[in-house]
Order: C-alpha cells, then structure tokens, then sequence
C-alpha cells in the first residue's frame, strides 16, 4: 500500500497486470478506463499516451506485454506471491536498468537472449527452481537501488508531515513533493479541460442566460418610469434581471460539482492535492465561465430594456450581475461541500432563494421591512445588488437632466404625495440610499463571497461525506 501510494502521489498513470506487477507511465490527468486487452499493438497504446497526456489518469489492466509495449513505461512495481517485493524502480531505456539488475542478481549466469522480451524473460527468471537466487525478496531489499533511492523515498511517504521536514533537507523534500504551486497547476489545468469540453452544461447555462436575458427584456420591454406604474415595472424589471439570471447557471452546474467530489475527497485524503487547490481551481474556471455567460445575459436583456443608454451604466450594471454570479457560485459550491447530495442541494437552495427574493426590498420595501426581519434585510446580498444598479440607473445628474437621458430626472405622482416627486429622490427613500453608495454595495458583495469562500474550505476541511 505505500507503494502505491508514493505512485499516487506522483499523479502518474497506473497500471497492473496479470502478473502482480505495475507500471506507471507519464503524467496525465481526468477520465479512466478499466481494461487493457492483451492484443493492443504499439499503435493502439502509443495513441493511449498521447489521450493521457491530454486528459486524465486512466486505470487499466496490461496482460503479457509485448516488449514493445512493456518499453513505453518508466517504472515497475514487480511482486511476488503475498505481495512482497522483488523490484521497483525504474526500467531504463528499453529496459535496461531492469535487466541489468536481474542478470547481475544471478550473477550473470542467466542473461537475456537477444530479440527476447524483457517482461517473459523476467517472469521465467523467477519461475525457475534453479535460479542462482532464491529469495528474491531479500535479493531487493538488500540491493544498491533499493537502499539508496527506494527506501528514503518510502520512508518519507510514510513519516507525518512535521517528521518530513525535521528529517530530509529541503531538496530532498523538493524532489520527492511538487511544490504547491506545480500541484496547483496541475488540479488546474484538468479543471479547465474538464470544464471547457463538458459541452453539455456550458452548452445548456449558455442557452439558459441567453433565454431568460430576452424574456425578461421582452417582458419589461423599454418600460420607462414616467408615471407611477412605470416606476414600479422598471425596479421589478431590475430586479428579477439580477436574481434569475445569474442564479440559474449556477443551478446547472450542481449535477457537475457533486460528480467531482469524490475526486476531491480522494485527492485530498491522500495528500496527493490540498483542498485549497481545488477550491482555487475552481473559483478561477467559474470566473470565467461567468464571465462569459453574463456578457451573453446581458447583452439582450440591457437594450430590450432600453436602459441608460451609455457604457459607464452599462458596464456598472455588468459588474453587479457579475459579482452575484459569482455569489451564487460560491453558495453552490458550499452546497458541495456542506450537503450530502444534489437533491437536498438544490431543496436548500430553492428555500435560501425564495428568502433572498421576498426580502430582497421589492416586494417588502427598506420602509416597511418587519423590525424583526431587518437584519436579514441587512446580511443578505440581493437588496445590495438592487440597490446598486436600480438607483444607478434612476440617478439624475445636471448632465442628464439637459440631455433628457436620465431615467431618474423627470417628476411622477404618488399615491403618498400631493405633489409630483422627482423620480430619483423617490427612488432613494424608498429604499433608503443613494447612488454614491454604489461602491460600498459592491464592496459588500465581495465580502459576502469571500465569507462564503471560507466558509465552503473549512466545510470541506471538517465535511465529509465519503462513502465507504
């Protein structure tokens, strides 16, 4: 077992064969396959590596391997009956470290014929009662390359974390554990080629922003606050734009989170990764991935909409529906992390939901909250969000006002008020803000991710829902 752990530490391809023995073959990363036939020609197991290289770490099982398929790998793990050992190192160029050191362990009086297999030979070799050697075990555990190099690479496998760095120098420690960093990048690479060829969810989070961005821009179909009503359609236009749309992408990447987490739990167990570098991965391929996809929601939704018509609102308005995509991406991968399946995911996420869009402020306003619920009003990110970008869009600058452009400048009657009331000022008692507020809510936005980050790595850190 510590054997194969130190393999698995390497992030190499493993492979056993019939004969007790495994190879391991070059770096590789993401989906497996569960057998190899015997009569796999050079050509079939050349493409193998080179789909290795490019995806993921295949599980196979290699019968009688021809010389030339045997060549192909670095390292061999032979073991005898009872598991104990008879050699692990590597093979050298076309074997030749491995025969070398069985032809020296008979004291050259068995060497390997010419054009022979090196796997055959071997196996006849330690079938044969006649053999100079006959315990081929202690043969191992006493030879030069088990001693120098083996040996202080198992032991360090084995000593906890503390005892590995009071016990080898920091080359050593170097050389035998990949940095952070190298480890980092490699749970990042296979997140990105596993996230970008999933063509299923980016395919189907791709169509539901892009659906649900010309809905509501139809529905609310350049509605413009000049009347009391049309004040109403406009902040609830504003506000179903920033729950449905980023909320349902991160709904449908669920089923491909809970997919992954038996790899998380595996890799993390083992040591092999840190769960920070899973988080980290992921955060950055959900960073991107909703990158793109608000862009996509955007586009239609903003100019159906007919909203302020220059960037600088615009590009404000991008970055709130970005920073609650990533907020509802982070509540699923707390999800991942804290439940124990998708369905009880996705229960708690439509209850946690329905509380964010009831006290998001428009249905219940900032006035006339329950005292008992308003520091819900407060903690909850969706009011922030609303308030950012509907007082944005409704603010009236001497600018605007000239112009005819903004939304907020002109005056409506109100059932509360005698006489009309400039939009903006409306607006902003209603919810009890102002539009020079913008940063502080997208501030708050960010620390409310950041807390949920934390929270989903110490969730996966005192979480666990490994089955075994």
């Amino acid at each position: 077992m510590t054997a194969i752990k130190r393999i698995a530490l390497t992030g190499r391809t493993v492979l056993c064969t019939s004969q007790s023995s495994t190879l391991t073959g070059s770096d590789c990363s993401a989906a497996q396959y569960t057998a190899v036939e015997a009569h796999w020609t050079q050509t079939h197991c050349s493409l193998f590596f080179a789909l290795c290289l490019l995806f993921s770490v295949y599980n196979c099982s290699v019968h009688q391997p021809a010389s030339r398929l045997f060549f192909l790998f670095d390292r061999l793990l032979l073991l005898q009956p009872g598991g104990r050992t008879v050699y692990f190192d590597a093979l050298g160029l076309r074997g030749e470290l491995l025969v070398s050191y069985f032809e020296a362990a008979v004291q050259f009086q068995q060497t390997l014929p010419l054009e022979s297999n090196p796997a055959n030979w071997i196996l006849d070799l330690l079938a044969d009662p006649l053999s100079p050697c006959k315990d081929w075990n202690a043969q191992w555990n006493n030879s030069r390359a088990n001693v120098e190099r083996v040996m202080p690479m198992l032991l360090q496998a084995q000593q906890p974390p503390a005892a590995k760095a009071a016990a080898v120098d920091s080359s050593s420690a170097a050389e035998v554990y990949p940095s952070w960093w190298s480890r980092y990048v490699s749970v990042q690479g296979r997140l990105f080629v596993s996230y970008w060829r999933n063509g299923p969810m980016n395919l189907t989070r791709a169509s539901v922003v892009l659906v649900i961005g010309f809905l509501i821009g139809l529905l609310y179909y350049r509605v413009r606050p000049t009347d009391y009503a049309g004040l109403n359609s406009f902040l609830a236009g504003v506000f179903m734009s920033l729950g449905f749309g980023p909320s349902l992408p991160a709904s449908a990447a669920l089923p491909t989170f809970f997919r992954q987490r038996a790899v998380v739990y595996r890799e993390t167990t083992v040591g092999c990764y840190s769960i920070f570098a899973h988080a980290l991965g992921l955060t950055v391929c959900e960073a991107l991935s909703m990158s793109v996809l608000m862009m996509i929601y955007i586009l239609p939704l903003y100019f159906l909409m007919g909203l302020a018509p220059n960037a600088h609102q615009f590009w404000r308005y991008y970055l709130v529906l970005y920073c609650c995509s990533q907020l509802y991406a982070s509540l699923s991968q707390l999800y991942l992390a804290l439940l124990p399946n998708q369905v009880s995911a996705s229960v708690v996420h439509s209850i946690l939901f329905s509380f964010l869009f009831v006290f998001g402020g428009l249905l219940v306003t900032a006035q006339k909250m329950p005292v008992g619920w308003r520091w819900w009003y407060a903690m909850i990110p969706t009011p922030k969000a609303y308030v950012a970008v509907a007082l944005g869009q409704l603010s009236c600058r001497p600018d605007d006002a000239v112009l005819g452009d903004g939304f907020g400048c002109g005056f409506i009657h109100t059932p509360t008020d005698t006489e009309p009331v400039q939009v903006y000022e409306y607006a902003s008692a209603l919810m009890q803000n102002s539009d020079s507020t913008y940063g502080n809510q997208i501030g708050w936005l960010i620390l409310i991710i950041a807390v949920l980050k934390v929270a989903t790595l110490l969730s996966f850190k005192f979480v666990s829902h490994l089955k075994r």
